[in-house]
């Protein structure tokens, strides 16, 4: 017997991510790095998730997750944007600058695995941490078919997605089960090149100088060189 899946996890799962989902160029994430909603802050959250996609005028802050796109972005498309890093960190979201997309496996922040699960969830979205399996799987059944259909709508030239602890996620969502890869050498990097998809360590420490390097020109030959 399947049970109707709640409201408030229906209209998250929709939400795709930030920035130009046209972009031939896609990151792949896998989580809102926010705070955990709330009964507080839900309305305003829920707003801002009504859209498919939602551009940020200027960030007010960073993470690494966003420092290292800036480090991948900035050069590579200085002659559209001619900001110099800050500006374009800051910037790098709203509709003018945005020559990326970015998007998230799983749709609500701190929802990875049951240790850090908000209690909170429970009332909200009908998700416990005894819950997490169940919401794993409405995550693979009903957001994954979303990302995957616009994807091959889209047709990205490029698809980055990482984490490294997640790359049967990815594999999952993309339907790579079965599709030939390449690792890429002296890198911690995995190609799938018929679907132009790379699985990568997380942006943040863990992503070595060479894998940026590589990154980088990975994104020149397959994006930059055709504009």
């Amino acid at each position: 017997m399947e049970f109707p899946l709640n409201e408030n996890f229906i209209t998250f799962s929709k939400f795709l991510g930030y920035g130009d989902i046209k972009s031939k160029l896609w990151f792949v994430g896998i989580e809102d790095s926010g705070e955990s909603i709330t009964e507080v802050n839900l309305n305003e959250r829920l707003s801002e998730c009504r859209e498919e996609t939602l551009y940020i005028n200027e960030v007010a802050g960073k993470n690494s997750v966003w420092s290292i796109i800036e480090k991948l972005l900035w050069d590579n498309f200085s002659i559209k944007h001619k900001l110099n890093e800050k500006e374009y960190l800051k910037k790098m979201f709203s509709k003018e600058y945005s020559y990326f997309f970015l998007t998230e496996l799983f749709p609500l922040p701190k929802s990875i695995n049951r240790f850090s699960w908000p209690e909170r969830y429970k009332d909200i979205f009908e998700y416990s941490k005894d819950d997490y399996f169940k919401y794993l799987s409405d995550v693979h059944s009903f957001r994954y078919p979303i990302i995957h259909n616009k994807w091959v709508e889209v047709k990205p030239y490029l698809t980055i997605c990482f984490g490294a602890l997640y790359w049967d996620e990815f594999i999952h969502l993309f339907n790579l089960g079965h599709s030939k890869f390449i690792d890429l050498p002296d890198s911690g990097l995995r190609m799938f090149p018929s679907e132009n998809i790379l699985l990568s360590p997380f942006f943040d420490y863990r992503l070595r100088r060479n894998d940026i390097l590589t990154l980088k020109q990975l994104i020149h030959d397959k994006i930059v060189k055709y504009l």
